[in-house]
């Protein structure tokens, strides 16, 4: 942004005139985010994540978060699900969600072998 538009979008702010300055419609929170609306769904979606991530072997995609949230939305509005409907939080949103809540995505270190890939010494025999 250059200094002038910069100068002229602080004299329309520091005037008062808020209908000129949020027509333009930039930056700024439009409308309420989804876990605006639904507060205890966001809660319990960390609950989820925090509950799945602890197990010992984690099989965790942002799928599942999305499909979790899908299934808590219609259990807390009531209404019933159509078929072919999409999610109610996409995927990309549930990744996102992730990030923001200050998720770390990193491997899993801690087996042994790949699953799959068996140790000669394990499986043969005498």
């Amino acid at each position: 942004m250059s200094a002038q538009t910069s100068h002229k979008w602080a004299t329309v702010f520091a005037k008062g005139d808020y209908e000129e300055f949020s027509n333009d419609l930039r930056g700024g929170k439009q409308t309420d985010s989804f876990y605006d609306t639904f507060p205890e769904i966001e809660g319990d979606a960390r609950a989820f994540v925090v509950q799945i991530c602890s197990q010992k072997s984690v099989e965790f995609k942002a799928a599942d978060l999305a499909q979790f949230i899908d299934t808590k939305y219609y259990e807390l509005t009531g209404i019933k699900k159509q078929i072919g409907n999409d999610l109610i939080r996409s995927e990309r949103s549930c990744r996102l969600d992730l990030r923001r809540w200050k998720a770390k995505f990193e491997t899993n270190s801690q087996r042994l072998y790949f699953e799959g890939h068996q140790k000669r010494r394990c499986c043969e025999t005498s």
